[in-house]
């Protein structure tokens, strides 16, 4: 039952995301659940293969945010939706973030490190 306590850690730590960047005064907050107005697909051009990010918001600059769970951070599709997400935010003046519990933000930064992928920060979600 791993995935499923994945995905309900993962659905509260979203919440949380979304509830923050609300309090920060973005606006234009879309939220990858149920009950919320879901963020564009962001997909590669050439193979119109794409990622729905799990938060965007605009504070400024846009924001395509990322949310992991200690489990999910060296999933092999982890990395597929970063390089694209870090992708799509650099040719469009935007910020990549990704989100992660406490305890997860050096294995984060290792893991984009180790990937080549250019996170702009890793937000720390209680």
């Amino acid at each position: 039952m791993p995935i499923r306590r994945d995905q309900s850690e993962r659905d509260m730590l979203v919440r949380s995301v979304a509830r923050y960047v609300k309090e920060q005064g973005h606006s234009d907050i879309k939220v990858n659940l149920f009950g919320y107005d879901t963020p564009d697909q962001i997909y590669w051009e050439t193979t119109k293969q794409g990622h729905t990010p799990d938060v965007t918001s605009t504070n400024i600059k846009h924001f395509i945010i990322d949310v992991e769970t200690d489990g999910l951070i060296n999933e092999p599709n982890t990395e597929d939706r970063w390089r694209l997400f870090s992708a799509n935010a650099r040719q469009q003046s935007k910020l990549f973030i990704v989100a992660v519990p406490k305890g997860s933000e050096q294995p984060t930064r290792q893991r984009a490190l180790d990937s080549g992928i250019k996170l702009d920060d890793v937000w720390i979600v209680d």
